[in-house]
C-alpha cells in the first residue's frame, strides 16, 4: 500500500468512487472485487479504449462486503490529503462503510440516536413508521466505522407532483463528533442519493447542537430557508433542578394556577395506550375552537403502536369532577420529552387544568430519569424577545403559555435548502408545495397560524 504521505494519496470525492464502480459494470456485492483500483483500471482501459478521459480514484481503495442490514455497501479507506475540502479529509486509514438502508424498522440506528448528542426521534425508523401512514417514504444513509454507527442521516421523501418530489431532513444529519469532514462525507451521499431516488428539491434542518452543519451545507449549495420543518427556537425546563427549584422558576401566576387547581380537586394523571379515543374527543374539542386541523385518529394510534413498544410514548391526563378534561401526548427519546400534541375541553376555564396537566407532564419526565422537557417550539420572534426580557405577547396564546413554565430559550440552526433551488414556474410551484407539505408533516395544529403567518410550521 502505499505510502499516506504520497503525493498520489490526496483523497478524491465520494461521488468519483459511486461512478467508478457503476460505470465498470461491476455489482457493489461482487465478492472478487476486492478493492477499487480494479474497478478504476478497469474504467480506465475502457476509456482509453474509446479515447475517452478517465477518472480518477485510483487513489483509494474500497472494498465490497454485506453487513448485517442485508445491504450491499462499499467500504471506503480514508487517507489524511491536503488541498480537496473536506473529501474524506478524515483520520488517516479509517475505514468507512456506508449504508443505504429503506427498511421501515432499524433498530440499530434508533439505538444511535438515543445515544448520541443532537438524536431526535424525527429521524428514527419509528418516526418512519408513522410517517408512512401519511405518504411519507423514508431513506436512510448511515456510516460505519467497522460495525460502529459513526453517522447518518434519515430523508422523508415524498411526490409533490408528476415528476416532482421532496425531500426533508428534520434534525439531521447526525454525527457522532460533529466533525465537518464527516458531515461532507455524509451530505455527498445525500445529494448523490436524493438524485438517485429523483428528489428535485431537498430541504435540510440540521441536529439541535449541529452549529457547524450549517457552513457545511452552505458549501455544497445550500443556502439558509426561512421554511422551517423543525423548531428552530423552543424552551426547555431542566430537569436536574428538585422539584421546588422549577416551580420557583414558573411564572408567580402560573404557580398559583398549579396550586389552586391541585387544591380544589383537578388530577393529573397517567393515561394508557386503550385511552386514545379520549384523547382524540379533547384534541378535535381543540380543533372545533381554533380552526387548527387535525390528523385523522389512525395517525395518533399509529403513534402510540410504534413507540409504545420502546417506552417512547405517553399519554396524560388532567381530571375534575371524575372526567378527563384536558390531555397530553408526550414523546421521549434520548434525554428529552417533548410535549408533541395536547387537547383541551374547554371547559372549566380559569380553574388551572391545563397547568395542572403540564406540571404532571414535567413530573413524570423528572421521575424517569431524563434530563429536559421540551415545550417544543416557539416563534423566533418570541424567542429574541423573551431573551430581550420582553416576554411574549398575549396576543400570542400558544408562545406565552410555554415562556410562563420558566424554562431556557433555545435556539437551534436554521433550516437549508432546497437543494438545487427551483427556478421558473415550476420552482415557483414547487417552492410553494414544498412549505405546503412541511407545514403538514408532523405538527398540523400549526398549520393554521403559519397560514395566518403568525408564526412557522413548527414540526419535527
Amino acid at each position: 500500500m502505499p505510502s499516506a504521505s504520497s503525493a498520489s494519496n490526496r483523497p478524491v470525492p465520494c461521488a468519483a468512487i459511486a461512478v467508478a464502480a457503476r460505470r465498470a459494470d461491476i455489482p457493489p456485492d461482487t465478492a472478487g472485487c476486492s478493492c477499487l483500483r480494479t474497478i478504476v483500471e478497469l474504467r480506465r482501459s475502457r476509456s482509453r479504449a474509446h479515447g475517452r478521459r478517465s477518472l480518477p480514484g485510483s487513489r483509494c481503495i474500497a472494498a465490497a462486503t454485506t453487513l448485517p442490514y442485508g445491504i450491499a455497501v462499499k467500504t471506503l479507506f480514508a487517507r489524511s490529503g491536503t488541498g480537496n475540502r473536506h473529501f474524506l479529509d478524515l483520520a488517516a486509514h479509517q475505514q468507512f462503510k456506508v449504508v443505504l438502508s429503506r427498511g421501515d424498522k432499524d433498530e440499530a440506528w434508533d439505538a444511535f440516536l438515543a445515544a448520541t448528542p443532537g438524536g431526535h426521534h424525527a429521524q428514527t425508523s419509528l418516526w418512519a413508521q408513522v410517517k408512512l401512514s401519511l405518504g411519507w417514504e423514508a431513506l436512510r444513509i448511515i456510516v460505519l466505522q467497522g460495525d460502529r454507527i459513526v453517522a447518518g442521516v434519515q430523508v422523508s421523501m415524498r411526490r409533490l407532483a408528476p415528476a416532482v418530489w421532496l425531500g426533508v431532513v428534520s434534525k439531521g444529519p447526525v454525527v457522532t463528533a460533529n466533525d465537518p469532514g464527516l458531515q461532507a462525507l455524509l451530505i455527498d451521499h445525500l445529494i448523490a442519493a436524493t438524485k438517485q431516488h429523483s428528489i428535485q428539491v431537498l430541504v435540510v434542518q440540521p441536529p439541535n447542537n449541529a452549529f457547524t452543519l450549517p457552513k457545511v451545507l452552505q458549501e455544497k449549495g445550500f443556502r439558509p430557508t426561512t421554511l422551517e420543518v423543525a423548531p428552530t427556537a423552543t424552551v426547555q425546563i431542566d430537569l436536574g433542578q428538585d422539584a421546588d427549584a422549577i416551580l420557583k422558576g414558573m411564572k408567580k401566576k402560573t404557580r398559583r394556577y398549579i396550586r389552586h387547581g391541585l387544591r380544589i380537586g383537578v388530577i393529573g394523571r397517567e393515561g394508557t395506550d386503550g385511552e386514545l379515543a379520549t384523547f382524540y374527543r379533547l384534541l378535535k374539542a381543540t380543533s372545533a375552537r381554533t380552526d387548527w386541523p387535525v390528523y385523522a385518529e389512525t395517525y395518533y394510534a399509529e403513534i402510540l403502536r410504534v413507540f409504545s413498544s420502546r417506552g417512547h410514548v405517553k399519554l396524560l391526563f388532567a381530571e375534575y369532577g371524575g372526567a378527563p378534561v384536558s390531555s397530553q401526548l408526550l414523546i421521549a427519546f434520548g434525554d428529552t420529552v417533548i410535549a408533541k400534541n395536547s387537547g383541551w375541553s374547554g371547559q372549566f376555564r380559569g380553574l388551572g387544568i391545563n397547568n395542572v396537566l403540564e406540571w404532571a407532564s414535567i413530573q413524570w419526565a423528572k421521575r424517569q430519569g431524563y434530563r429536559y422537557y421540551d415545550l417544543e417550539g416557539i416563534t423566533t420572534k418570541t424567542a429574541q424577545s423573551a431573551l430581550k426580557g420582553l416576554g411574549a405577547n398575549a396576543a400570542d396564546p400558544w408562545c406565552y403559555y410555554k415562556l410562563q413554565y420558566g424554562g431556557q430559550v433555545r435556539f437551534f440552526p436554521q433550516a437549508h435548502g432546497p437543494h438545487p433551488q427551483p427556478v421558473g414556474v415550476l420552482g415557483r410551484r414547487c417552492a410553494f408545495r414544498t412549505r405546503e407539505a412541511a407545514d403538514r408533516q408532523e405538527h398540523p395544529q400549526q398549520d393554521a397560524l403559519a397560514l395566518r403567518g403568525k408564526t412557522r410550521a413548527l414540526v419535527s
